[in-house]
Order: C-alpha cells, then sequence, then structure tokens
C-alpha cells in the first residue's frame, strides 16, 4: 500500500507544469509573421475569401501574402497553401524577405496537413539556400519536425541537436533553442534507444547536449529498455536473465566512462553536471543491486508543432514533461528506489493497437502502473485492458465517467463533469441559509453533465 500512495502522490503532481515565453522573441516573430484577426489592411476589403475567387489576377502578390497569412493563423491550412503557392508563382518582383518566408510558411502548412515528404523535400532545399541565419535555423526546426511525423525520428533528433548548437544551455532565453531541446528529450524518452541515444551523444561535439543524452540514455539503461533499435515497438523483450547483463555492460563500458570524462569539463552547464553525478549514483546502485525498481508506463499522445515563435508544447508532451521533472527529482532523492518510465506515444492510436501497447507494458516490460491515456476515448479501452490484467491505471485528465464506472483498478484525477457538479452542491449545502438554487446550463456543453451532478 505504500508503494501504491507513492505512485498516486507522483500522479496527483504530474500535471503542474509553467511555460516561460521569452516577450521579445514572440514579439520579433509577430513581425515576421503577424497574427492577423480580421480582413488585413491594405486593399483586401470585404470578405476576402469572395474577392480572391472572383479576380485572383488582380490582386497584388503583397495582399495574396498577407491573406495567406491570415488563412494560416486561423487554422486553415489548406487554403493557405494554396494562397502561399500562388504567392510564389507570383512573387518574383517582391522583397526577397517575404518571398523567403513565404516559402517556409508554405512548407509548415504541408507539414500541418500531413504532407511531411513534401514538406521534407522543400526544407532540405531551405536550409541551404534561404539567406538569413534566422529563417534558416527555423527550416531546419520545421525539418526536424517533418521527419518525425514521417517516423525517421533518428535523423529528427540529429535536427534538433544542430539547432540547438553549443550556444543552448539551461538558462537559454532563445524560444527556437529551448523548443528544439525539448523536442530532442521527448523523441529521446518515448522513440529512441538506449544505443542509439549513445551513437548521438558520441558524435555530438555539443557538451551540454551530450549530457542530455547520455542523461536519457542511462535512465533507459537503468530501466532495462536496452534493445537496439527504436524504442516503442512491440516486438519480443529480452528476458531478464540476458537483460541484465547487458545493463551492466552499457553501463560500464559505456555510460559511466562517457559521463566521467564528461563531468571534467569546466564549460558543462551546473544544472546538466547535477543530472550526470545524480545517474551516476544510481548507476552505482544498479550495479551493487542495491536498487528497488518501480516500472511505470506512461501513454501520452505526442504531437509536436512547425515553430511559432514560443516554446509551448502540445498537452501530451506537457504532460510527459511533467511526470519526466517527477521522476527525476524522486530518483534524484533516494538513489536506491529507481522510477523507470516506459513511455510509448498515443498519438493516433485506433483501438486495437491501444490494448496491444498496454498489454506489451504489462507483459514485457513488467510495469506496476500505467500512466495515461489523457483523452477519454482511449482512456476507457486501456482502463479495461489494464482491469482484465490487475494492474492499475491513472488518467490524469480525462473525465468520462466511464473510464472507472464499475472498476475498481483504474482512477481519475480530473473528475467527471457530473462529480464537479455534485461537489459545487455538496459545497453550497454547508450554508443553512441556501434554500433554493437557480442552474443555468447550456446545451450541447459538459454544464448539462454539471447541471446533472447537481440536482443529484
Amino acid at each position: 500500500m505504500k508503494k501504491l500512495g507513492l505512485f498516486f502522490i507522483f500522479a496527483l503532481t504530474c500535471t503542474a507544469f509553467s511555460c516561460c515565453v521569452s516577450e521579445t522573441i514572440l514579439a520579433q516573430r509577430r513581425q515576421i509573421e503577424p497574427i492577423v484577426k480580421q480582413p488585413p489592411n491594405g486593399g483586401v476589403s470585404g470578405n476576402p475569401e469572395e474577392n480572391f475567387q472572383k479576380s485572383p489576377a488582380t490582386l497584388s502578390p503583397k495582399k495574396i501574402f498577407q491573406y495567406a497569412l491570415s488563412r494560416y493563423q486561423f487554422g486553415d491550412y489548406a487554403k493557405a497553401e494554396s494562397l502561399f503557392a500562388e504567392y510564389r508563382k507570383s512573387s518574383s518582383s517582391e522583397p526577397r524577405s517575404d518571398r523567403e518566408l513565404g516559402l517556409l510558411m508554405h512548407a509548415k502548412t504541408l507539414i500541418y496537413l500531413n504532407r511531411a515528404e513534401k514538406a521534407i523535400a522543400e526544407l532540405n532545399e531551405l536550409r541551404l539556400t534561404l539567406t538569413t541565419s534566422a529563417l534558416r535555423q527555423e527550416s531546419l526546426f520545421d525539418l526536424a519536425i517533418g521527419e518525425f511525423q514521417s517516423g525517421q525520428n533518428f535523423s529528427a533528433a540529429q535536427h534538433f541537436i544542430e539547432v540547438a548548437g553549443n550556444n543552448w544551455n539551461m538558462q537559454d532565453s532563445v524560444a527556437l533553442r529551448r523548443k528544439a531541446v525539448t523536442n530532442l528529450r521527448v523523441i529521446s524518452i518515448a522513440h529512441l534507444s538506449a544505443d542509439e541515444l549513445l551513437k548521438l551523444a558520441s558524435s555530438t561535439a555539443y557538451i551540454n547536449l551530450r549530457a542530455v543524452l547520455l542523461s536519457e540514455s542511462l535512465q533507459k539503461c537503468l530501466a532495462g529498455d536496452v534493445l537496439s533499435g527504436s524504442a516503442g515497438t512491440n516486438g519480443t523483450r529480452q528476458e531478464e536473465a540476458v537483460r541484465a547483463p547487458r545493463q551492466d555492460s552499457i553501463l560500464k563500458q559505456q555510460l559511466i566512462p562517457a559521463i566521467n570524462r564528461l563531468l571534467g569539463t569546466p564549460s558543462l552547464d551546473p544544472i546538466c553536471k547535477t543530472w550526470l553525478e545524480s545517474g551516476l549514483e544510481q548507476a552505482t546502485a544498479f550495479l551493487s543491486r542495491r536498487m528497488n525498481a518501480y516500472r511505470i508506463g506512461v501513454l501520452v499522445p505526442i504531437d509536436l508543432n512547425v515553430f511559432d515563435g514560443t516554446d509551448a508544447q502540445k498537452i501530451g508532451s506537457q504532460i510527459l514533461s511533467g511526470i519526466v521533472y517527477r521522476a527525476y527529482e524522486s530518483n534524484r532523492k533516494s538513489a536506491t528506489d529507481h522510477v523507470s518510465l516506459f513511455v510509448r506515444n498515443s498519438h493516433g492510436m485506433d483501438g486495437t493497437h491501444l490494448v496491444k501497447t498496454a498489454n506489451a507494458l504489462i507483459d514485457q516490460e513488467s510495469v506496476q502502473l500505467i500512466l495515461g491515456p489523457i483523452f477519454s476515448d482511449q482512456a476507457i479501452i486501456v482502463s479495461r485492458a489494464c482491469a482484465a490484467k490487475g494492474v492499475t491505471m491513472i488518467t490524469p485528465t480525462a473525465t468520462d465517467e466511464h473510464i472507472t464506472l464499475g472498476i475498481n483498478t483504474s482512477f481519475q484525477i480530473n473528475p467527471t463533469h457530473n462529480m464537479r457538479g455534485r461537489a459545487i452542491a455538496k459545497y453550497l449545502m454547508q450554508f443553512p441559509t441556501m434554500k433554493t438554487f437557480g442552474i443555468f446550463a447550456e446545451q450541447k456543453t459538459y454544464g448539462v453533465e454539471m447541471a446533472e451532478g447537481f440536482r443529484q
């Protein structure tokens, strides 16, 4: 019960996040990619969609470009893609800076439209031909996103490393570099093996990024995730009798020597140094067989964005970052009680794939708990799969009552909407002077469920 209590505390804290966005960087970004919330000024009057359809030949390239940016900001990526393509045809006399931004924005729309192959081809050319360093770096970042979208995780990691470069440290104020490192860690945790991370670490000249890669490789090794090839596949795992010697070999012959060499580097970021020193303590505990492992499966959707001027992440990556941070804090405080995470990307999984992944985490990785999924439709499926195996599942955000209805092994940190209504009613009942209540609930919203809970 004590162990289970630790898991609950762990899950309760995993959704506390903070995002610090540099106002300077965001302001600079808005200058080249304005957020247009109404038809742009400068000649596109009335309904710009109607005007463009009636007489596209009469619109100047500048107006087409403005309208394309507007559609992009509104999330109308199909329309934006066609407009940026039209702008490219007619913009030979436009300022070079506008033409280059138009080419980059066209590639971004392709990624949003899940046309990764074409986007990769365009971005591979742009990163070599764009005349400004800032846009070249951004095109390289977006190239990594396209590669991630198409399953080229190792190449995506290489390009995120190149974007972050030698200037990145834990106090970096540049949003592009910060986001590149965040994405690098997400890919490392969810999609790369310990061997692949060692290969990346040995090939990069950037000291702080090498520390990040070695730290993530160490955590995978301690967890027993030491097979060659990408992590997250559902192939047959090695038995413990084979896996343990492999872990010992990687730790003694590769990771520990590499970490010791890096710790002797004067320019190493102090926080990265702390990570590595803590990792060495954990490795020592593992090799002396003094480590008690708590194996936790994590099912979250990981869907990375093209660069938008901020280092904001989608909810799946945010929750994963919170879980990883709490696991790190727990492991730092106790080298012998070790939280091992087995992260799987649930983005786009259907029911069959979800059940297969959950069963693999339980049967092959021997996880004692699954955190996630974060959305109700997936959480309902995984909840039933875990119940069939007698394994606890905790979803940090999903709200559908059917996740836990009749299932005593699943838990919701985020209350159902019905339960929220009941909680409000219970609170108000503490005041004896309050006898009559009015309920306003907008139809076809979650407010209806809250109102029903209040009435009950």
